[in-house]
């Protein structure tokens, strides 16, 4: 039975319980590399460093009056490094915003623990420590299915505003304050753990309005960003009907003008440019996969106007896996990019686009180049847009990176000699 108790009493530990919350916060964060040997390692470490120190020197020392111990501020902050070290996570702030929604919850997992020992006289018995886990494990599996189940594969929460994540802090450490001094005090009522519950309950609804306000303006950017692009798209793809609509009509005077032609040089004159005129559809490329021949022959028309050398060596069958949508997404945006880059060139014999696609070692490969001018800054890992409208661009390749991680696949950018390469690896299972 003393086993089963000191099992009971370490699940129920304070470190345990808030390395367990921020867990719960990052089951939907990208890992860091070596993730399993480094989560494995510091959870065996950080689980058992109360236990391999004196309790005298860590829990009851380093107090602040006869109320206050350090021991409790030195588990949180190693368990924010821990998972600092085992999840990509962005910025201090979000790390605080982690760390400050799982000291609400455990908190108010203790607190509601107590209310239950002070109603049923409980006292430090089995039936405590039960109820206890008990209730972490329905508070968690509540926090779990509310909050965390909601957040994609690989997405973080949105934490912009600077002067709410500062309150939150502040609220946490008064909360904090006011129940260990109702504690030390002798003045713990019922009615006080119940105004602690309420404290806590206000204070995750405020995290969670932060998300919820964050994920908004996020959804906000993106429609912008879409409803941009199709005013583009659309100017675009009205260029490409007159620049059809200009070819058929000289290809209907150069069938009347061969119609008539006098002499034998005339004729061979009327049909070469007959040829020429209808070059135009051999923009319209069979790869194998009809989205991605969309994609070419619209480009190629819009290339051919401004006089861009736009040549590509592709295999489409091999795309399959890769949905028309995110198809027409990943390679408008790469072509758009790249036609954007060489149209800014003063160097004509400059504007050149090329693109392969082909299969090697069971991985399928991407590969474009073009020629730049510009210096580029880069941050993270992608070129920071030089134009001074940044609210509508500096997309392009921040989807392309999207749709590659969404498949599995990984993008990398070289730029040197003033050529631009963008670089695409799917594994092919």
């Amino acid at each position: 039975m003393g086993n089963i108790k000191q099992t009971w009493l370490f699940l129920n530990s304070f470190h345990i319980q808030i390395l367990a919350a921020e867990l719960l916060f990052c089951l939907k964060l990208k890992r860091q590399k070596n993730f399993w040997p480094t989560i494995i390692a510091g959870t065996a470490f950080y689980c058992l460093l109360p236990y391999l120190l004196p309790e005298s020197f860590f829990w009851s020392g380093f107090r602040v009056g006869n109320w206050f111990t350090f021991g409790f501020l030195i588990m949180l902050v190693l368990s924010l490094v821990l998972i600092w070290y085992c999840f990509e996570i962005p910025g201090f702030k979000y790390l605080a915003f982690y760390g400050t929604a799982a000291c609400v919850i455990q908190h108010l997992v203790h607190t509601v623990s107590k209310i239950f020992d002070m109603a049923f006289s409980l006292g430090d018995t089995m039936t405590s420590q039960f109820v206890q886990l008990f209730l972490a494990i329905i508070f968690y599996l509540a926090f779990y299915l509310i909050f965390v189940r909601r957040l994609e594969k690989g997405e973080d929460i949105t934490v912009k505003n600077r002067y709410l994540t500062a309150f939150t802090l502040f609220s946490m450490f008064m909360v904090y304050c006011v129940s260990l001094w109702t504690t030390m005090t002798e003045t713990e009522t019922i009615g006080c753990n119940l105004f602690d519950c309420f404290c806590c309950i206000l204070l995750l609804v405020l995290q969670f309005g932060m998300f919820e306000w964050g994920n908004i303006q996020k959804q906000n950017e993106i429609m912008k960003q879409v409803l941009h692009m199709e005013q583009e798209q659309h100017a675009i793809s009205r260029e490409t009907i007159e620049l059809i609509n200009l070819k058929c009509h000289d290809l209907k005077h150069q069938i009347s003008a061969l119609r008539y032609a006098g002499s034998q040089s005339e004729h061979d004159r009327s049909i070469k440019e007959l040829e020429e005129a209808i070059m135009i559809y051999d923009a319209f490329a069979k790869t194998g996969n009809d989205s991605l021949d969309v994609i070419l022959a619209e480009k190629g028309l819009y290339c051919e106007k401004f006089g861009i050398r736009f040549s590509y060596i592709v295999d489409g069958s091999r795309l399959d896996f890769i949905s028309s949508t995110d198809i027409c997404s990943l390679f408008g945006n790469a072509l758009d990019n790249a036609i954007e880059s060489v149209c800014r060139l003063a160097d004509e014999e400059k504007r050149i686009i090329s693109m392969n696609i082909f299969s090697r070692a069971n991985c399928l490969v991407i590969h474009m180049e073009n020629y730049f001018d510009c210096s580029l800054t880069f941050e993270d890992g992608l070129p920071v847009t030089t134009k001074a409208d940044r609210a509508y661009h500096g997309y392009g390749l921040k989807s392309i990176r999207f749709i590659t991680e969404k498949y599995g696949g990984t993008m990398s950018i070289q730029s040197a000699d003033n050529i631009f390469s963008l670089n695409i690896l799917f594994p092919l299972t």
